[in-house]
């Protein structure tokens, strides 16, 4: 109990927040891309049983035998994790969570369901790309993290609060990417998600 006091007490007092998010956060949400289980088959049974793929990471990487093909697995992946994502309890909590801090996402997860949950797309640093940017990723990749460096810059010296979510083994990148900005951190566990506290940004 004392560690979620101390949660609170940091984001209350904190100048900014930035939430750093991997796939354990979509799977919290009920989206899991490595699964091969019922949802899976449901929206991607054609795709299993013509190429014998798993799940929805190996068909986004699959060597297709023609375009169309590939194009017709990301219209069903649209259609099932944006086109009709209704934002979740998750993020709605994380939202709430946020408050009106300043804030900043770092994340791997291409789903777009950030921005589909009402954080401000300026705000946003996909450091994969996303689904509707994955041929050509670049370009907006680093135009997010020139913001993001930006954002560093801004509450170096101030007190900045990170949230980890759902960062598992296979994408420390993220976590990476959001604590080497800074010099001093300290760490309270919370459930399914970690809160890092930095008192001071390293310069980029």
């Amino acid at each position: 109990m004392n560690e979620f006091k101390t949660a609170r007490n940091w984001l209350d007092n904190a100048d900014a927040v930035i939430i750093s998010a991997g796939n354990g956060l979509s799977i919290t949400e009920g989206y899991n891309i490595f699964a091969h289980d019922e949802a899976f088959m449901t929206h991607f049974g054609t795709f299993y049983e013509r190429y014998g793929i798993m799940n929805i990471l190996q068909g986004a990487f699959y060597n297709y035998p023609t375009v169309a093909e590939r194009d017709a697995f990301y219209k069903v992946l649209f259609d099932y994790m944006v086109d009709h994502y209704e934002s979740t309890p998750v993020f709605r909590d994380l939202k709430q969570l946020v408050g009106g801090h300043e804030y900043f996402v770092v994340t791997s997860n291409g789903n777009m369901h950030f921005q589909l949950s009402g954080f401000d797309e300026e705000r946003i640093f996909e450091v994969e790309g996303n689904f509707g940017n994955n041929q050509n990723p670049m370009p907006m990749i680093q135009k997010q993290q020139a913001k993001f460096n930006a954002f560093v810059q801004k509450y170096r010296s101030q007190n900045v609060v990170i949230l980890e979510l759902g960062i598992g083994a296979n994408n420390q990148y993220v976590e990476f990417t959001a604590r080497n900005q800074y010099s001093r951190s300290r760490h309270v566990g919370c459930g399914w998600s970690r809160l890092v506290q930095s008192r001071r940004f390293m310069g980029l």
